[in-house]
């Protein structure tokens, strides 16, 4: 979907092909445009054709593209017109459609930024340091990089050289706990803490994936490194780099084309910190610590039910497949902590929730069968761990159901009345 930006400039295409350019106008063209568009979501060319005939005015005087600035390239983009500086360009051979073709990628850059770019396209002598218009350029992400692409049917015309004299090539520092997934040209300084060397073919040719763990004074981050081996214990200078998503994780992405400088009088501590929930919105963490309140247990929590044979939940003892069998039990806690600065679902497994209960499996079971109420553990469950301050640590997922989810590797609780009153502070703060 295009952003208002971009929608003003359609406008200003209608209108300036119509000729016209008073208020009266442009609200009728506004409307048009926003009809077809975004309620009947006609193509934004096919829009304007309609608009500009039903007003009178002839469709031919429309532009084809619009001019775009490389900061302004956003995903799902069209019939764009681009003017960068070729920074740097590679070829391979690839098979497409029964043929044997060329397929060019590398990086292109202005003066407000760079980006990676893939053509299946370019006229003969195109090189590094050429300045290029595109028009009939188009965006994509893939594998969670923002690309430029220039397909069969863009035209690219070389420019002089010093169209374009300045390119803003340096990328943005960031500490890990800052990074998103979607940032790309970062720089981040972290230690390596492992690695894991995997083969893969990719458009037929083999390529070396290294991954792992990296971090810096504010947190850890997956990172995975195209054909280069990042040594274990030293601290790098990366930039260049981007940041996708792996597993629902954020990870840090880097290959040939970024700058990477091994600070060898480096060292850096890695502190096991407590991050505020606040920064793992919409993004995630590896191996992070959780200081908070368990201010809700959900339903669900407690003793569950299973068919031994299939395994699937049952009420009571009847499975759907098998019949009445002999229930297999199982104990977890569902419950929501809050460290004042946001929330986190958690879901405990069988060791942690006896741990935090106090209680074994076995004894749950014998007081829902004495009870004869299964529920009975959840609803003990919640008097026990309700506002009870813990410490959670394992790696935090960002959910479309749950939000934040953690499934910790650690849990434990703390007797800590400040981690508490923090919380409890706020919601009294909400509740007012």
């Amino acid at each position: 979907m295009i952003d208002e930006k971009e929608f003003q400039e359609h406008v200003e295409d209608v209108l300036n092909a119509l000729g016209k350019h008073d208020e009266n106008t442009r609200k009728v063209v506004e409307d048009m445009l926003r009809k077809y568009i975004f309620k009947l979501f006609m193509a934004e060319r096919d829009a304007k054709v309609r608009v500009v005939e039903s007003l009178g005015g002839d469709p031919s005087k429309l532009s084809s593209t619009i001019q775009k600035k490389i900061a302004e390239l956003r995903p799902g983009q069209k019939m764009l017109t681009v003017i960068g500086r070729i920074l740097s360009i590679y070829s391979k051979e690839v098979e497409r459609e029964d043929r044997i073709g060329k397929r060019y990628y590398g990086v292109i850059g202005d003066e407000t930024g760079v980006i990676f770019f893939n053509a299946w396209y370019l006229p003969e002598g195109i090189e590094k340091g050429d300045v290029i218009r595109i028009d009939r350029a188009y965006v994509k992400e893939f594998a969670g990089r923002v690309q430029l692409y220039i397909g069969n049917n863009s035209i690219v015309t070389k420019l002089p050289r010093d169209y374009i004299p300045v390119v803003r090539r340096e990328s943005k520092y960031h500490r890990i706990i800052e990074l998103r997934p979607g940032m790309r040209n970062v720089e981040v300084v972290a230690k390596i803490l492992d690695v894991e060397k995997k083969n893969y073919i990719v458009g037929g040719e083999e390529k070396t994936a290294y991954s792992g763990i990296m971090a810096d004074d504010s947190g850890k981050i997956l990172y995975t490194s195209w054909n280069y081996e990042p040594p274990v214990g030293k601290v790098l200078r990366i930039r260049g780099a981007y940041v996708n998503t792996f597993r629902r994780l954020p990870q840090v992405v880097f290959d040939e084309r970024a700058e990477i400088e091994i600070l060898p009088n480096e060292d850096m501590e890695i502190k096991d910190s407590t991050v505020d929930i606040y920064h793992l919105i919409n993004r995630g963490g590896v191996d992070v610590k959780v200081e908070g309140v368990i201010v809700d247990v959900r339903e669900g929590s407690g003793l569950v039910t299973r068919c031994p044979i299939c395994g699937e939940r049952l009420d009571g003892n009847y499975c759907s497949q098998h019949g009445f069998v002999e229930v297999q039990y199982e104990l977890r806690i569902k419950a929501v902590v809050d460290d004042g600065t946001g929330a986190i679902f958690v879901i405990l497994n069988q060791e942690q929730s006896e741990k935090m209960l106090g209680m074994t499996l076995e004894e749950c079971i014998k007081i829902a069968k004495e009870s004869m109420n299964v529920g009975v553990v959840e609803r003990i469950a919640r008097d026990k761990l309700f506002g009870l301050p813990v410490i959670l640590k394992g790696n935090v997922l960002s959910s479309d159901k749950y939000g934040l989810l953690m499934l910790p590797k650690e849990v434990r609780s703390v007797e800590d009345s400040d981690v508490r009153e923090r919380v409890m502070e706020l919601y009294r703060e909400v509740v007012e």
